[in-house]
C-alpha cells in the first residue's frame, strides 16, 4: 500500500470497481435476457398467401388429423378461386433480433355458388370434393357459404377462431348470402351448430354428428348472441370441410 494515499481511499477504489463489475454483469445479463423475452406481441388474423397453404398442413394435420382434409392441389385450387377462403390466427413477436410467427388457429369459411348449395343438399358434394368451379369469387355474389375447417390447439385461440368465423359469416351475410352450411364432426362442433339454430338438411331436424346442416341468415342471431367455449376443449370446433 502507497504510504501516500490514505486507506480509505483504496477502500473507495475496490468499492468503485466492484460497483462498476456488478453493473456490467447486470447490463450483460439484460442482454441476454432480452434475447428470450418476447415483445411487440401481436395477435391478429390474416388471408393465407398460397405459400402459407402448404406451410399450414402439418398444423392441420395434428389439430384435426391426417387423411381428413383435401389434398394440398385442391387446397391450392381452392384459394386461386377466392383468395379469402383461408384465414389464419397468426401470434407474431420479436425475440431479440428474432421476428417470430406462429401460426395459433385457421379457419375457412367458403362463399359458394347457387348451384353449389343444390349439390351439397343432394349429397353429392362435400368438403373433400369441392373445387374452384363450385366456389364463388370475390366479385360474385355470394348466394351460400359453407363453414369448413376450424382447428385451434389452445382454448383462447379457440375462442377467438370462433368469434372471427362468426364475424366472417356476417361479413357474407351483409353481402347477400341467405344461407350458411356445416357438418359438425365433434361434439364440440354439433353443440355450437345447436346452439345458432343450425337445422338438419335432412327433414329440418336437431342436427346431428356427421349430417350436412343450414342456418338461414337474415335474423341476427349468428351476428348477436354471445359466444362462450367450453374451456377443456381443445379440438376442433367445426370441421365441414374435411367430413367425407
Amino acid at each position: 500500500m502507497d504510504p501516500k494515499f490514505p486507506a480509505w481511499m483504496y477502500g473507495a477504489f475496490l468499492w468503485s470497481a466492484l460497483a462498476i463489475f456488478l453493473l456490467i454483469a447486470i447490463a450483460w445479463g439484460l442482454c441476454i435476457l432480452g434475447s428470450y423475452l418476447e415483445r411487440d406481441v401481436v395477435e391478429k388474423f390474416e388471408c393465407a398467401s398460397r405459400d402459407e397453404i402448404q406451410e399450414v398442413v402439418p398444423f392441420y394435420d395434428r389439430v384435426i388429423g391426417t387423411g381428413q382434409r383435401p389434398s394440398v392441389n385442391q387446397l391450392k385450387s381452392m384459394f386461386s378461386a377466392n383468395k379469402s377462403i383461408f384465414r389464419f390466427y397468426k401470434r407474431k413477436s420479436v425475440r431479440g433480433s428474432r421476428k417470430i410467427v406462429e401460426i395459433r388457429g385457421f379457419c375457412t369459411v367458403i362463399p359458394m355458388k347457387r348451384d353449389a348449395g343444390v349439390l351439397l343438399e343432394k349429397g353429392e358434394l362435400n368438403g373433400l370434393k369441392m373445387d374452384s368451379t363450385h366456389i364463388a369469387g370475390a366479385k360474385e355474389r355470394c348466394e351460400v357459404c359453407y363453414i369448413g375447417s376450424i382447428g385451434a390447439e389452445r382454448n383462447s385461440a379457440k375462442a377467438a377462431v370462433l368469434t372471427y368465423v362468426l364475424g366472417v359469416i356476417d361479413e357474407y351475410e351483409q353481402r347477400g348470402c341467405g344461407r350458411v352450411y356445416t357438418r359438425p364432426t365433434t361434439e364440440d362442433g354439433l353443440r355450437i351448430v345447436r346452439k345458432y339454430g343450425f337445422v338438419s338438411v335432412e327433414g329440418g331436424g336437431v342436427p346431428r354428428i356427421g349430417e350436412l346442416c343450414y342456418k338461414e341468415l337474415g335474423d341476427g342471431q349468428v351476428r348477436r348472441r354471445p359466444v362462450r367455449v367450453r374451456r377443456q376443449s381443445v379440438g376442433p370446433l367445426v370441421d365441414a370441410a374435411v367430413a367425407a
